[in-house]
């Protein structure tokens, strides 16, 4: 890792390796590897989230289906 100091009004800025900026994970190799499987990664969670609801019977398919 190349380190580069910025000093904004006397306060230097500490440098990471990644961070997310507007929901992609930007990292200091510019790949994209791991903010693809971030994303996966976040979307299987969120389907499994709705596991329960998808099993409801008490639900309507066109309910389901919206959603």
């Amino acid at each position: 890792m190349m380190t580069i100091k910025i000093k904004i009004e006397n306060t230097e800025i500490e440098q990471v390796s990644e961070f997310v900026y507007l929901g992609s994970l930007l990292t200091e190799d510019r790949k994209c590897k791991m903010d693809i499987m971030r994303c996966t990664g976040l979307a299987a969670a969120m389907f499994g989230k709705f596991n329960r609801l998808w099993r409801a019977k008490n639900i309507s398919q066109t309910t389901k289906i919206r959603l």
